[in-house]
C-alpha cells in the first residue's frame, strides 16, 4: 500500500517452467531432482506457514532459473486460485486445480478431507505427484497428453490404491511419494516441513541439470 492505494507486485522471472525441463531431458537425474524438490518444499512450508494453499501445484507452475554458476532456482508460480485459509469467501471446498495433480479431497471433500474441507496438505499430494514425474517423466496416476480421458485419471485417483510404478523409485523419492499419495488427508502427512526428514541422510548437492 501506498499512500492509501493498494497494490500488488510480483517478481519477473525469466526462467524455464519444470515440466518443460522435464520432457526435454525425458525426467531428471537423482542428483538434481534431490536439489529441486528440496526448493519446492521450502516454497510450500513458507506459504502453508503465510495461511496460503496453493491448490494447482504442478510441475506446468515451477519456474526454473538458472544462475550465472549454472545452479538451479526453483520458483513456484500461478497462485491464481490459492487460498487464503484466514479470509472468508469462496469455499476451500470447490473443486479446481488440474485433475493429473489433484488431491482425493478436491473431488470429495467430504469423504477425504478434514472436516469436509480441503487442507494444505492438498498441495503435499500434488508434491508427490511432481516427484515421481521428475525422476520418470511421467505422471503416476495418468495424464491426458495419451489416450487416458481426465474420467479414467479420476477413476485411479479415487481408487485409493498406490501406483505399481512407485516402488521403483530409489530412494528417498520413494518414500516421499508415499507419505504424499495418501487417499485420506487426515492419515496424509500434515506438513511440508516433515518432508524434509526424508532428505537428511543426503549431502547437499549443487542443483545443475545432470
Amino acid at each position: 500500500e501506498h499512500d492509501g492505494e493498494r497494490f500488488l507486485t510480483m517478481e519477473l522471472v525469466d526462467g524455464e517452467p519444470l515440466d518443460a525441463v522435464i520432457a526435454r531431458l525425458g525426467g531428471l537425474g537423482q542428483k538434481a531432482a534431490i536439489g529441486i524438490a528440496k526448493q519446492i518444499c521450502a516454497g510450500m512450508a513458507a506459504a502453508h506457514a503465510a495461511g496460503i494453499i496453493h491448490r494447482d501445484l504442478k510441475a506446468q507452475n515451477i519456474l526454473l532459473v538458472k544462475g550465472k554458476d549454472g545452479q538451479l532456482t526453483a520458483k513456484i508460480s500461478d497462485f491464481g486460485i490459492s487460498k487464503d485459509t484466514g479470509s472468508g469467501g469462496q469455499s476451500s471446498s470447490m473443486m479446481v486445480g488440474t485433475i493429473e495433480y489433484m488431491a482425493p479431497e478436491q473431488f470429495s471433500p467430504a469423504k477425504y478431507g478434514i472436516d469436509g474441507k480441503v487442507s494444505s496438505n492438498l498441495d503435499l499430494w500434488s508434491f508427490g505427484i511432481m516427484v515421481h514425474e521428475l525422476l520418470t517423466n511421467t505422471t503416476p496416476f495418468g495424464s491426458r497428453d495419451g489416450y487416458t480421458t481426465a474420467e479414467q485419471i479420476m477413476s485411479q485417483i479415487l481408487s485409493t490404491e498406490m501406483p505399481d510404478g512407485i516402488d521403483r523409485l530409489p530412494e528417498p523419492y520413494k518414500s516421499v511419494v508415499k507419505k504424499c499419495l495418501v487417499a485420506n488427508a487426515k492419515e496424509r502427512i500434515r506438513r511440508a516441513s516433515e518432508l524434509a526428514v526424508s532428505y537428511t541422510h543426503l549431502r547437499a548437492h549443487e542443483t545443475v541439470l545432470d
